[in-house]
């Protein structure tokens, strides 16, 4: 989200920030609702979303800020459909080599909902694998796992962790069996890349991200100054876009020929 203005006006520990209203759902909302009506975001259009998305956290990452809730929830859908932004930046931190941080353990907290108590609606199927340690080193890979779930939300739409019960969900999640099926747009490599349990092995920032071949031309007409909506139209009436979709094409069958290596 675009930032306005910010301050400090009553003591040092209550701050004040003013961005852009975004009149939209979230992300979330946008995709359950999509489901519900049977309505599919095109190829491109998961595209031009998944783009923006990397391209907003690759900028946090390149000034050493790590997000830390990159969640579905956190992203709004203007009201043209196909732009979003990127909110809540109250858990964000900038890094620093020895910085650790306590957190509470999710997954011990769903464990203990089993044997009675009413804990289940506070775990958060989005979090990185690492986020339930008592102590967690903060690194950017947490965010990399985040934006694999919602890049898989947006190119599948549905969760990667989706499950008939909060339950089965749980299992998922504690055993990492339901990774997203293949994604016929190109993008599962990179996906892959986000949704390894181990968080040294995983893709480490979004401006690795930006070099992904699918989305790189888009990232780049987006950087230029291309708003999303217009990208989109461009694509609608196929014209003044024929390189873009020469590179995507090549982008494809690199991804195809990776894959089959």
């Amino acid at each position: 989200m675009e930032l306005f203005d910010y301050s400090s006006p009553f003591v040092d520990t209550i701050k004040c920030i003013v961005t852009e209203q975004v009149n939209g759902p979230t992300l979330e909302d946008f995709l359950e609702d999509s489901h519900a009506m049977s309505r599919m975001l095109s190829e491109q259009e998961g595209f031009i979303m998944c783009a923006q998305l990397v391209s907003a956290v690759a900028f946090c990452h390149s000034r050493s800020i790590v997000h830390r809730s990159v969640y579905p929830s956190n992203i709004w859908v203007k009201s043209d459909g196909i732009s979003i932004k990127l909110g809540d930046f109250s858990s964000a931190k900038q890094i620093q080599e020895t910085i650790t941080h306590r957190t509470k353990n999710p997954l011990m907290r769903a464990r203990r909902h089993r044997q009675g108590m009413r804990m289940r609606h506070i775990f958060n199927f989005d979090r990185a694998p690492e986020s339930g340690n008592d102590v967690q080193r903060l690194t950017f890979n947490a965010d990399s796992w985040t934006i694999g779930v919602c890049l898989s939300y947006i190119s599948a739409g549905y969760h990667p962790f989706w499950g008939e019960s909060q339950d089965e969900r749980l299992r998922h999640y504690e055993t990492y069996q339901r990774r997203p099926e293949r994604l016929d747009n190109g993008l599962d490599p990179l996906v892959a890349r986000c949704l390894i349990v181990d968080p040294e092995m995983r893709i480490q920032n979004a401006c690795l991200m930006k070099e992904n071949v699918v989305l790189k031309p888009f990232i780049h007409k987006l950087e230029l100054g291309i708003k999303p909506i217009f990208l989109a139209e461009q694509f609608e009436r196929n014209d003044d876009i024929e390189l873009l979709q020469q590179e995507l094409q090549m982008a494809r069958s690199q991804n195809q020929e990776s894959v089959t290596t």
